[in-house]
């Protein structure tokens, strides 16, 4: 795949993520879910890695790291 197709594909989730967590709205924790979503989509990222093969770790901290600098620049 592309770059472009791997942007896509991400977004795809991401939207399908909003769906899944849009019932915590119900409980006045829809603020959460943009934070929430990319973590997730974070740990998904990590865990195609691993399944290719690649030694790297799933961890939620260093999801919500990038997460966290993402959101300073």
């Amino acid at each position: 795949m592309t770059e472009e197709q791997d942007h896509k594909a991400v977004q795809q989730f991401k939207l399908q993520l909003n769906g899944a967590l849009k019932v915590f709205d119900m409980y006045g924790l829809g603020l959460e879910i943009p934070r929430v979503r990319e973590i997730i989509t974070e740990l998904a990222l990590q865990l195609h890695k691993r399944l290719d093969g690649v030694d790297h770790p799933i961890d939620l901290n260093h999801a919500e790291q990038r997460y966290s600098r993402r959101l300073k620049k």
